[in-house]
């Protein structure tokens, strides 16, 4: 029975380990489609801005 003790620990350990590396691979998805998000924004901003006269003078 105590030979089990470090297997629940080992367990414990993998599924710690899963659950990060699901949330970092995650966080990596959000963050690049936030970036592209922000990137196609901008880039609309830009040429929205382009056709505008420009505010600073």
């Amino acid at each position: 029975m105590e030979k089990e003790k470090p297997k629940k620990k080992y367990t414990g350990l993998i599924i710690a380990t899963i659950i990060i590396v699901l949330l970092a691979s995650v966080a990596v998805l959000v963050y690049w489609k936030v970036e592209r998000i922000v990137k196609s924004f901008s880039d609309s901003a830009q040429k929205a801005s382009s056709h505008n006269t420009p505010l600073s003078d």
